[in-house]
């Protein structure tokens, strides 16, 4: 019962946890480049599976599980401050 909870966590970490970490870099990353809307749009959709893989696969690799989520929240952190607070966004 005990591995079960453990798979849940590490199942939310995954399909939510990086899920919005890799949102929130692609569309901070596609708003900063020189890109019409379309084209912006466009990045964020190749790039958020892309990431989110990335980041799934280092997840479930990685021993040391609890540096890696401090590591994405920092990401996510870092992410919505310059979506937030950069200037440049319609």
């Amino acid at each position: 019962l005990k591995r079960a909870g453990l798979h849940l966590c590490h199942g939310a970490v995954v399909l939510i946890g990086l899920l919005v970490t890799s949102l929130l870099v692609s569309v901070a990353v596609s708003l900063r480049l020189p890109f019409a809307d379309a084209g912006q749009l466009a990045v964020v959709i190749v790039l958020l599976p892309l990431l989110w893989g990335m980041l799934a696969y280092h997840y479930l690799a990685t021993s040391s599980k609890g540096k890696a989520v401090v590591t994405y929240t920092v990401l996510s952190a870092v992410s919505l401050l310059a979506l937030i607070y950069l200037p440049g966004l319609k």
